[in-house]
């Protein structure tokens, strides 16, 4: 066994004191008591001439070729749906091969087996309340989980 060699530990650096120099404050100059100025009379609105008319704008279709498409158009209502359609198609993957794993053998389960099974459920109904609040990136993570569980489950 070596020897326990104690690390010396050197002494703190010693203080240095730096006297600091404060400038006499300025004596305040006497106060003034004045008399407060008038208010200023209100303003009179400003007189706009009239704006003369805009002469008619050149015809904007010359500039663009005719033949040149529209951007496409972003439609999320329909994506979030079909986002929301998915979704429901893995949970019900899961539940199918859950309830697989219920019917025919819950009770054959290992106790770890049955801590995933445990999980799987969780993870289905955190998937629903995502789900419902609209976080369909979070709830389609959790569903796939959830089906990726059930699925190992039901193989054993």
């Amino acid at each position: 066994m070596p020897a326990v060699v104690a690390l010396a530990i050197p002494a703190p650096p010693e203080r240095q004191l730096v006297p600091v120099e404060l400038p006499e404050p300025e004596p305040e100059p006497p106060a003034v008591t004045e008399a407060p100025a008038p208010a200023p009379a209100p303003a009179r609105p400003r007189e706009t001439p009239p704006r003369p008319s805009p002469a008619p704008a050149a015809p904007a279709a010359a500039a663009t070729p005719p033949d040149a498409a529209p951007p496409p158009v972003i439609q999320t209502t329909a994506q979030t749906s079909q986002v929301g359609q998915k979704i429901e198609a893995t949970l019900a993957v899961a539940e199918q091969a859950l309830n697989n794993v219920l019917n025919l053998k819950f009770k054959d389960l290992s106790p770890e087996a049955r801590k995933q099974y445990d999980q799987a459920r969780a993870f289905i109904r955190q998937s629903r309340d995502n789900l419902k609040a609209r976080k369909y990136a979070f709830a389609e993570a959790v569903a796939n989980k959830a089906a990726d569980i059930a699925r190992m489950l039901d193989k054993s």
